[in-house]
């Protein structure tokens, strides 16, 4: 399994000619190997010198990008037995609004979109309600594939005031961030209010994402609003509950 990993990361491109730093590199290399199942939930990583020799770093190198890769729960660092592979979820920190674009590439995911469906519709009453528009007005519903590393990670489901944003309709979706998209057109999101939940996949819901009926999904609502309080969007998405974790920080 080491010789087998060692082969991915030689194959990743690691070079000191690029802007970003050798460390940051190989964590995320490190991480697209993980979270792409090359090595398993419970494997051992190569030693670091191992990594050093293979990828011409220093120990210091190989050691900041463990660390880092522990500190996101991906791996753990056990003293006599050497470095663990713990976790491919994804851990999303829910005390930012950040969109599903930005919370990727943060992760070093390449993110990208797929665009199932884009359609008016009429306003379903607990949307209009969240979105401050009457009942029955013209809505513009997106559904897209969330992917990572050419993997579906999510199904987001977006719903749209057409008055607000017609632009929608005509805009790339599954190669730009929604959120940026706002922003371009004066509404920048501030801030959001949602609620996070445990379902179980519909029939639909799992064929899109890949998995099994009735495995579990992490649901979360979302209302976005703009920094004057308009509500720009109400979003409901739907990832494998074994891809994500979710992380907040708790005050007293």
């Amino acid at each position: 399994m080491n010789s087998e990993l060692l082969y991915w990361l030689k194959r990743a491109g690691i070079t000191r000619h690029k802007d970003v730093a050798l460390y940051s590199q190989i964590r995320e290399a490190l991480r697209a190997c993980i979270v792409e199942e090359r090595v398993a939930v419970g494997d051992q990583l190569p030693s670091e010198t191992d990594l050093a020799e293979a990828l011409g770093v220093s120990h210091m190198t190989v050691r900041r990008a463990l660390s880092e890769l522990a500190d996101d729960g991906m791996v753990r660092r056990i003293h006599g037995l050497g470095t663990i592979v713990s976790s491919r979820k994804v851990v999303r920190n829910y005390n930012r609004l950040t969109s599903f674009h930005e919370e990727a590439q943060n992760h070093g995911l390449s993110p990208t979109s797929r665009l199932v469906t884009r359609e008016v519709i009429e306003a379903p009453r607990h949307i209009a309600e969240a979105l401050e528009v009457a009942g029955g007005s013209p809505l513009i519903h997106l559904t897209r594939l969330r992917l990572a590393k050419k993997r579906v990670i999510s199904l987001h489901e977006v719903y749209v005031s057409e008055a607000l944003c017609p632009w929608l309709l005509e805009e790339d979706l599954e190669n730009q961030s929604i959120y940026q998209l706002y922003a371009d057109h004066d509404l920048p999101p501030e801030w959001g209010h949602q609620r996070i939940e445990a379902r179980v996949a519909t029939g639909k819901q799992a064929s899109l994402l890949e998995i099994s009926t009735g495995d579990p999904v992490l649901c979360v609502r979302r209302t976005t609003y703009t920094l004057e309080n308009v509500p720009i969007e109400w979003m409901q998405s739907f990832s494998p509950g074994g891809l994500f974790a979710v992380e907040m920080t708790l005050r007293r």
